[in-house]
């Protein structure tokens, strides 16, 4: 489901977001903005666990604050946040158990809307019929 964040009628605001993933599982996000006609740029992504040159930035799917553009450069878009998990660890008891448990917070702040957190929706999520991925879309509408 699509949610909707009020940019505000200042141009120069400064938008910024951050994601927080809490699963068992191992995660990846990806921050995305779509504009019209198809174009898809990312904008950060969180890093993996095997390859964390940066301590400071987590490997578990979480994406600290980061700036995602001025109000006048994002109006009218959508910010998308892809996160996947992998569950494939865990054993077969457990992973359907911990797909219900998984819970993502994408915060938004710098608009009209002030701080808002929104977390996922059922439309939101599909999971593997083993249980052992999981992705999840949540698409953004900045106005």
């Amino acid at each position: 489901m699509k949610r909707v964040y009020d940019t505000g009628l200042v141009d120069n605001n400064q938008l910024s977001t951050a994601v927080n993933v809490i699963t068992a599982g191992a995660a990846y996000s990806a921050v995305y903005l779509l504009r019209s006609g198809g174009q898809f740029n990312l904008i950060d992504e969180s890093t993996s666990q095997r390859n964390n040159p940066n301590p400071e930035k987590p490997a578990n799917g979480d994406i600290l604050t980061l700036p995602i553009g001025l109000a006048s450069k994002v109006r009218k878009s959508y910010i998308v946040v892809r996160t996947l998990i992998n569950m494939s660890h865990l054993d077969d008891d457990l992973r359907k158990r911990e797909v219900e448990l998984i819970r993502i917070d994408y915060s938004f702040s710098g608009g009209f809307s002030d701080n808002q957190v929104y977390n996922f929706d059922n439309d939101d999520i599909t999971v593997s019929p083993d249980y052992k991925m999981v992705s999840i879309t949540k698409p953004v509408e900045m106005i």
